[in-house]
């Protein structure tokens, strides 16, 4: 099996305690080892708010998935909300 993944995302303040976040997401998982379907990796790109806390930041994304599957019962929109400092 081998797994791929990547992340671009772009911070900038806003105002005060408040930042902006634009992001791009690529990933992908494949039953063959060392094998890269490029052409079944899944993009989604986004924008987020954070408001900075003593204890880490408050978190709101939005994202939208760039080739979604064609199943009926999936939707490309996808809203998140965390505490803290994504790895």
């Amino acid at each position: 099996m081998t797994m791929t993944e990547g992340s671009l995302e772009w911070r900038f303040p806003i105002r005060g305690s408040f930042e902006g976040v634009l992001f791009f997401d690529a990933g992908g998982l494949y039953e063959e080892s060392f094998h890269l379907g490029w052409n079944d990796t899944q993009y989604t790109s986004g924008c987020g708010i954070r408001y900075l806390t003593p204890v880490g930041p408050l978190r709101l994304d939005f994202g939208y998935q760039l080739n979604p599957p064609d199943q009926d019962f999936f939707s490309p929109y996808q809203f998140h909300f965390s505490i803290g400092q994504a790895f």
